[in-house]
């Protein structure tokens, strides 16, 4: 057992647990987070989650306690995936003023954070894929290891499922296509009204500045420009459509989301609307929004950034090219990439339900492949390459 001393640049990390579970026998931390003790090598965790830029700069006068110690920094962005390259160029700045920061790491769910860090470095050796959601047993009342494939056999009650919490461009134009078209009648459909109300009512626009850090997680800046037709505007006076989430909770900083088990079964399609969808061009990741689709047996068009599926393939994934035209995944342009999911989506809504039924049950061999494929991924113990390279540099190795 290897044992580290260990503390947090702010709070937790989620990677920091992640290590704890699947390592437990190997490798153990010590945290002294009340007295923050400082032992002559140390492991930092630093979780960015979007909207903790400032923590760069405070991160030279905070480790001035540490100049006789030899500090391995972790810059986690596996769960959210937004470091950019405009972040990592401060990231860089402050490691040249932290001497004795001797190593680091930036795991992120980005995986084009490799030639983000290509550029910015000049090297990718620093870099580690890492998306977090694929390796969490336990999240939004799911239990991945002990959860069982049961496949509703009976009719269904509903074609798809679409569920959406927080404001996205995409999302509320995806929600507005489904009103219009019709499809709605046809969907277990969530979207909060949350800050689209000034949108929808005609009162002051979602309008928030690009230094606004601290809302950075929950607005998409794209809202800004969006002005809605009357018609939209009436045909989403429908908001709140609650489901999942209640609207006084979803911008809850933690909201302990329900099991959703009874609107996977009682559906046969899933319109995922990522948490991203435009700036695609440095970013390509997917989120537990796909997985919890592989762990009920749910087929999908996933509205999101360009590469997703490309990403899923590439790790072990089947997706549904042969009932889905998937050559949305490769559009880079957004709007043509949005109007190319919905086209889909308008295509499946064609089936009637027996139809929709038979082609669901064609799937089937593929969706049993993504569920087991889902929880050997889960099961494995990741990050190694990490808890390889902490081993090596703490043993002196």
């Amino acid at each position: 057992m290897t044992n580290v001393p260990a503390a947090f640049l702010q709070g937790g990390a989620r990677t920091y647990e992640v290590l704890n579970q699947k390592y437990e026998n190997i490798l153990k931390f010590t945290v002294d987070q009340e007295n923050f003790t400082v032992f002559p090598q140390m492991v930092l965790f630093f979780e960015f989650v979007g909207n903790n830029e400032y923590m760069l700069a405070q991160m030279p006068g905070m480790l001035q306690r540490f100049t006789n110690t030899e500090l391995f920094l972790i810059l986690d962005d596996s769960y959210e995936g937004l470091a950019d390259e405009e972040f990592m160029q401060m990231f860089k700045h402050a490691l040249e003023q932290c001497p004795n920061i001797k190593h680091w790491r930036i795991l992120s769910s980005n995986a084009k954070m490799k030639d983000i860090c290509n550029r910015v470095f000049g090297d990718s050796k620093n870099f580690l894929y890492f998306n977090i959601h694929a390796h969490l047993t336990e999240y939004d009342s799911l239990n991945v290891p002990n959860h069982n494939f049961h496949v509703n056999t009976q009719l269904r009650a509903k074609k798809f499922l679409c569920l959406n919490r927080q404001e996205r461009l995409h999302r509320i134009l995806t929600v507005d296509y489904l009103l219009e078209k019709d499809i709605a009648k046809h969907t277990f459909l969530s979207c909060m009204l949350g800050e689209y109300a000034g949108l929808i009512t005609n009162d002051a626009a979602v309008k928030w500045s690009d230094n606004d850090k601290s809302m950075r997680k929950f607005l998409d800046p794209d809202l800004n420009s969006l002005e809605l037709s009357q018609e939209q505007k009436d045909r989403l006076s429908c908001l709140p459509l609650e489901l999942d989430v209640t609207e006084s909770l979803h911008h809850a900083v933690k909201v302990n989301m329900p099991n959703l088990e009874s609107y996977f079964n009682q559906s046969y399609f899933s319109i995922i609307t990522e948490g991203d969808f435009a700036r695609g061009s440095n970013r390509q990741m997917f989120t537990e929004k796909v997985l919890k689709c592989f762990l009920y047996g749910h087929p999908f068009v996933v509205i999101g950034l360009p590469g997703t599926l490309e990403l899923l393939h590439d790790i072990g994934f089947i997706t549904f090219g042969n009932i889905i035209d998937e050559s949305y995944d490769k559009e880079l342009d957004d709007e043509k990439r949005l109007e190319m999911c919905w086209k889909e989506i308008s295509k499946l809504n064609s089936l009637n339900m027996n139809e929709m039924k038979n082609v669901y049950e064609k799937l089937m061999p593929v969706l049993e492949h993504n569920y087991q494929t889902y929880k050997v991924i889960n099961s494995m113990p990741e990050p190694s390459k990490l808890a390889n390279d902490l081993i090596s540099w703490y043993q002196g190795d």
